[in-house]
């Protein structure tokens, strides 16, 4: 993979995929605050191949790794064609007692006609004060 950016514009980069074939897979930990309630996956990628599709996911992660319960997909985006935003509502409260928060990508080959440009978690949250 290659993390693109622009000389002109040294806040702008996105990834690409540099392989012949297939996709290479990029994960990420997600830290919001305990109890808050995550609302929204939103993706950013570039999408202007017609024959392939990349793909996000937000998971929930047991703390106890292989020992623990299966991971569960909360949200998945699919990159769609010449579209650069996608986003997925969801309702989740945040318990990091036991669980840990992941975004992994599937981003897939396609010359510059697939691009990450970048992903966003929506959380609301209300702190309690005595």
């Amino acid at each position: 993979f290659i993390l693109w950016g622009y000389p002109w514009k040294t806040n702008r980069h996105y990834l690409i995929c540099t392989r012949e074939a297939g996709f290479t897979t990029f994960h990420a930990d997600v830290h919001v605050p305990e109890g808050a309630t995550l609302t929204k996956l939103v993706s950013y990628i570039y999408d202007v191949d017609a024959g392939r599709s990349s793909l996000l996911n937000l998971a929930r992660c047991s703390l106890f790794g292989h020992l623990g319960p299966d991971p569960v997909y909360l949200a998945s985006n699919l990159s769609v064609d010449n579209q650069i935003r996608v986003e997925r509502p969801l309702v989740e409260v945040v318990n990091t007692s036991t669980n840990h928060y992941v975004l992994s990508l599937q981003l897939y080959w396609s010359d510059l006609g697939m691009q990450f440009l970048g992903a966003q978690v929506e959380y609301t949250y209300t702190e309690l004060k005595n």
